[in-house]
Order: C-alpha cells, then sequence, then structure tokens
C-alpha cells in the first residue's frame, strides 16, 4: 500500500526533475536564449510546422503564445532535430538543446498534443496525461493507430524533425 509519504517523495523528486540546479545565473542563462530573439509584432504568426519522423511527416497547429513565437523563429533559422524517447506508456519526450520561455498550466493532454516541459523537453503525446505543461501545438492525424505508428509509440527511440 502506498504511503502519503511515498506519493510525497515521487512529487517532490519530479519537481525537482525540472528545478534542480535553478539560481539566479541559470535563469539569466535561460532568458538570454530566447531574450536576444527579435519576434516581428507585425508579421502574422505562422500557425503551422512538420513533424518528420523516417520518412512520414504530419503537419502541426501551432498554440498561439510566447513559446511558440520563440520556436517559429529559431526554426526559420534550421530544422530541429529531436531524439523522443517513450515515457510512462503514453508520450514520447525529448529534450530541445535550449530553452523556451514557459507560461505552464495544469492541463489534461490527449492524443497528438505537442506540450512543452520544463522550458526545455518537447512531449507528444499518444495517450493522455494531466500535469503542467506549455501548450505548443496539436498534431493534425486521421486516427490513432495513424499517430501511434507515425510515433513508434512504445517501441523506442525516434528523431522528430521540426520545421516550418
Amino acid at each position: 500500500m502506498k504511503t502519503p509519504f511515498t506519493y510525497l517523495a515521487v512529487f517532490a523528486f519530479l519537481s525537482l526533475s525540472c528545478s534542480a540546479g535553478d539560481d539566479d545565473d541559470d535563469n539569466a542563462q535561460i532568458a538570454e536564449t530566447y531574450d536576444n530573439i527579435e519576434i516581428p509584432k507585425n508579421e502574422k504568426m505562422i500557425q503551422q510546422i512538420k513533424l518528420t519522423i523516417g520518412n512520414k511527416t504530419l503537419t502541426a497547429t501551432l498554440a498561439d503564445n510566447e513559446a511558440t513565437r520563440v520556436l517559429v523563429q529559431k526554426l526559420s533559422e534550421k530544422a530541429i532535430t529531436i531524439q523522443s524517447d517513450d515515457y510512462g506508456g503514453f508520450e514520447k519526450v525529448g529534450a530541445l538543446g535550449f530553452s523556451l520561455p514557459t507560461s505552464d498550466e495544469r492541463i489534461t493532454t490527449h492524443s497528438g498534443d505537442i506540450m512543452l516541459y520544463c522550458g526545455n523537453q518537447i512531449v507528444i503525446f499518444y495517450g493522455s496525461n494531466t500535469w503542467s505543461y506549455t501548450p505548443i501545438g496539436q498534431i493534425e492525424y486521421s486516427s490513432e493507430d495513424e499517430l501511434k505508428t507515425f510515433l513508434n509509440a512504445g517501441k523506442g527511440s525516434v528523431k522528430v524533425n521540426l520545421e516550418l
């Protein structure tokens, strides 16, 4: 039987996994990562990106927030490849290699959702979870089977290429 202490320990571990090592110097470094990117205010935001795994490509419609605006600016410079791994039997997670601004909110995700976790990890869902994320977008797919096959769900690592 799991005790309240067990749940508290798991919550503390998960909380620290995002904030371990955070201090003012780290926060200043993260701020520099995206504060130096100039986002044109008068241009219409790009609303879709392409995700490619192997020789298959799906499109995702982007959320409208600061994280996606910075992501689009970075993608306008070059495509980004993320090594993504299964986690929990409902998602693929991979490090971006840089940080994006966060506007986390407690969200129950659905298949096809793309979320930002801890400011520097992209999570692509083929199941559901409730946690605090910054929305990035939603993959357009025709069936759950298509999405799971595309993501190689539950079958190991994939390289996800993000591009405009």
